[in-house]
């Protein structure tokens, strides 16, 4: 079964260990960290048919994002905007806000997406 990055981070909080402990020379490679849908609606697990396997996900993004802003790290948040008007990403809802635990600073870009994954995009 395929696992998403973000899942996989999650389930594994030693990542966030290792990360800390080792620092993993991370300024010397300068990586950026993509915050992928952190949004207030995926509180909501029964919205989304329950059962989420990565409860506690906001909680090691917001670790990560602490340790790339601490090394002054690139940071890119995407934020998905349902075109839907009855949907919780759409822009009039306030699940469209983002997890309180990743807000965004000021110098960091923010990317809306409408359809599907930008990752996928040839503009991403």
């Amino acid at each position: 079964m395929y696992e998403t990055p973000l899942a996989h981070i999650a389930r594994n909080t030693t990542f966030c260990t290792r990360v800390a402990k080792f620092e993993m020379k991370l300024s010397e490679k300068n990586p950026a960290l993509i915050l992928i849908d952190v949004q207030k609606a995926f509180l909501d697990e029964n919205y989304w048919g329950g059962n989420r396997n990565n409860k506690n996900a906001e909680i090691i993004c917001e670790k990560l994002l602490d340790k790339w802003r601490e090394l002054n790290l690139p940071v890119f948040h995407i934020r998905h905007s349902s075109t839907n008007p009855n949907s919780k990403l759409n822009e009039n809802n306030p699940g469209f806000d983002f997890n309180e635990n990743v807000l965004p600073a000021e110098n960091e870009p923010i990317i809306i997406e409408e359809h599907g994954s930008k990752i996928h995009s040839e503009k991403f």
